[in-house]
């Protein structure tokens, strides 16, 4: 088992930082409903975040907040960074799920393939960033 730290961990750390940041940003804008972001969704699609159900409603900021978090401790080179980019690829998996099949109505009755696409896209990039942890941890790279 190898202890240096690659090239490559700060970089694709650095990346989820952004990602997550972002993620991060579309939440505090929407949550706090600021009157420009909103403009640039309908008022059908701005109702529908703003009035998603409980468990929903609870998922994101799980999804968004552990994504933040574990990016972070990537960078920093914290072995919780692959437990928080778990919990936050689950919580963003359901958070998917949930608004693709569960919710009424559907996501892409409101938003079209864009936002079903932006759902399945945003929760593949976070396995893959909780599968990177993983691997950095369990081969040493990362302590």
């Amino acid at each position: 088992m190898t202890s240096y730290r690659p090239w490559h961990v700060p970089v694709v750390g650095a990346i989820a930082v952004l990602w997550t940041s972002l993620s991060a940003l579309d939440y505090l804008l929407t949550r706090f409903e600021v009157g420009p972001y909103l403009a640039l969704f309908t008022q059908e699609q701005a109702d529908y975040f703003l009035g998603l159900p409980f468990w929903l409603d609870a998922l994101w900021p799980v999804a968004v907040w552990s994504g933040v978090a574990g990016a972070l401790s990537l960078v920093a080179g914290l072995r919780l960074s692959a437990l928080l980019l778990g919990i936050a690829a689950l919580a963003m998996a359901l958070l998917t799920l949930g608004l693709v099949f569960l919710n009424e109505p559907p996501l892409l009755a409101v938003t079209g393939p864009v936002g079903l696409w932006v759902m399945l896209g945003s929760s593949a990039i976070h396995v893959l960033l909780w599968f990177y942890a993983r691997k950095m941890h369990a081969e040493g790279r990362v302590p």
